[in-house]
């Protein structure tokens, strides 16, 4: 739950900075949109917690199939933060002039990194069967 959590606040962030570097292109105040960020920040949170929440629950009254519905629906936060980072950064690359110090270079590759550490996690989720041996 803890790396989720970490994940989203880091996608958050840049989602929230692309946001606000586009109402300043616009000439807008940055905190126009602050309410909505706020209430989707919550949602999410909400989603991260509750999603393992339920699972140990679930867990501890002995049904396995809602216990790991739940523990693979809580890797889905995974694929929400990566949307909305993905969405953030190409937001601020859009709104980048040649007079920002920030490098488009850079920002691909931290989603990169960003794709990588949220795919190992997953993966190895999966259970997979092993070979019998003889």
């Amino acid at each position: 739950m803890t790396f989720n959590y970490a994940h989203w606040i880091f996608a958050f962030n840049y989602w929230a900075l692309s946001l606000k570097l586009r109402l300043v292109n616009l000439k807008r105040p940055a905190d126009t949109y602050q309410f909505h960020l706020r209430v989707v920040y919550w949602i999410v949170v909400a989603y991260i917690c509750l999603f393992p929440l339920l699972g140990c629950i679930f867990n501890l009254m002995n049904f396995s199939l809602a216990y790991t519905i739940m523990y693979l629906l809580s890797d889905f936060s995974l694929v929400v933060s990566c949307s909305i980072l993905t969405d953030g950064l190409v937001r601020m690359i859009r709104c980048m002039t040649e007079n920002h110090l920030v490098n488009i270079n850079y920002l691909i590759a931290n989603i990169l990194v960003f794709l990588i550490v949220i795919v190992t996690p997953v993966l190895s989720d999966i259970p997979f069967k092993k070979k019998e041996q003889v």
